[in-house]
């Protein structure tokens, strides 16, 4: 069991966070905080292994309160704000969620949680190698979902690029996109969708997948940087 708490003085927020918690066998969730500093206490008598964290609390600097945790914590932030992400991940925080909170989301966050504890909860099953099927000319070619690169939209086609080669099919950016994994691909751009594994740097509004220079449009730029820094 991964023993939490939750700090964060928005009571709709909290009800709705102990609503997705609570439904998983492999979390117990403590107590929930609106004042930080109470929680100091169980953080340390109860042996806390994640803490899901409002950085906006009003008289409470969130970032010295992160940064004061022992490293074994696994920090959630969720907060209003996105232009806090940069610092927050800079004191590595594991996930940073935007508010209003979604169960996609979150279990994404639940996702990076176990492999950063390289835990194996029994609710997640083993699969084989994911794969998408795709119309290539008159064939239906596999391809396997930890080949792709990026995807790119070329009028009412789709050019996507793998390690072994490029296929060209006709479809939209959106559709094939909603049907990848979304802890693994990521939209963008309005002609792009990246596969986050395969990054290999950021610099401003410009993502670099080995000599690939990928754009990065306005309006994605901060979950882009969200999902690659996490």
């Amino acid at each position: 069991m991964l023993r939490t708490i939750i700090i964060d003085n928005d009571n709709e927020s909290v009800e709705y966070l102990k609503s997705l918690i609570n439904k998983l066998d492999d979390f117990e969730l403590l107590d929930t905080f609106s004042n930080p500093f109470e929680a100091l206490k169980t953080v340390i008598s109860e042996n806390i292994q994640v803490i899901f964290i409002e950085l906006s609390i009003p008289n409470f600097n969130g970032f010295e309160f992160i940064r004061n945790l022992p490293e074994d914590i696994k920090v959630v932030v969720i907060s209003n704000v996105k232009e806090y992400a940069i610092e927050a991940f800079e004191l590595e925080v594991l996930d940073y969620l935007i508010k209003p909170l979604s169960q996609p989301r979150f279990l994404k966050t639940i996702s990076r949680i176990y492999k950063s504890i390289n835990y194996n909860p029994s609710s997640i099953p083993p699969s084989e190698r994911s794969h998408v099927y795709v119309k290539v000319d008159k064939k239906m070619v596999k391809i396997y979902h930890d080949q792709i690169l990026f995807i790119e939209a070329i009028g009412d086609y789709i050019k996507i690029v793998c390690k072994e080669g490029i296929f060209i099919s006709n479809n939209t950016l959106k559709k094939f996109t909603t049907n990848l994994p979304s802890d693994d691909f990521l939209r963008v751009h309005r002609s792009y969708t990246i596969s986050i594994p395969r990054v290999t740097a950021l610099e401003g509004n410009t993502i670099e997948i080995g000599n690939n220079k990928i754009p990065v449009g306005r309006q994605y730029i901060a979950e882009t940087r969200i999902s690659i820094i996490s």
